[in-house]
């Protein structure tokens, strides 16, 4: 989860589906799913709404840092 915390905190105001967590973190996607699912419950991330994976075509959510983690990150 460390890992993902300080990826959030460099990236602070872009968006990432759980896809583009699992190839930025090298991690499988049930992984990447406890974690957010962690994070979401910290606080610490939040999901700003669904975008379509240009990939699979698949509707996901978005998360991002939470404004105050962003901004006093």
């Amino acid at each position: 989860m460390r890992k993902a915390r300080k990826f959030f905190l460099e990236h602070p105001t872009r968006t990432y589906s759980r896809v583009d967590l699992v190839e930025v973190l090298e991690q499988p996607i049930n992984h990447i799913t406890r974690i957010v699912y962690d994070l979401l419950d910290a606080g610490f991330i939040r999901i700003t709404g669904k975008d379509r994976n240009p990939r699979s075509g698949i509707t996901v959510e978005m998360l991002q840092l939470t404004g105050k983690e962003a901004i006093h990150g």
